[in-house]
């Protein structure tokens, strides 16, 4: 399997690095999902500034830790 990136391919292995590495972060500094909701959601707002649609980026992740379907309940933290 190939992931696509905007200027190359990563191979598997890569891939399985990288979100390894994703893994091992989130858990270290996250002990739920709601928690790291609220820090993505005060990060991209302020890296957005004033032209944040706020109001969609906390139905996303509103939704996340709802949807029966959802990874968040899924696979809780």
């Amino acid at each position: 399997m190939h992931v696509l990136r905007t200027d190359f391919y990563i191979e598997q292995a890569e891939f399985n690095r990288v979100l390894a590495y994703a893994n091992k972060e989130l858990l270290s500094n996250f002990s739920s999902w709601p928690q790291f909701a609220k820090s993505y959601i005060i990060g991209r707002a302020s890296w957005a500034g004033q032209t944040m649609m706020l109001g969609g980026i906390i139905g996303i992740a509103e939704d996340l830790m709802t949807d029966a379907k959802s990874p968040w309940v899924l696979s809780p933290l």
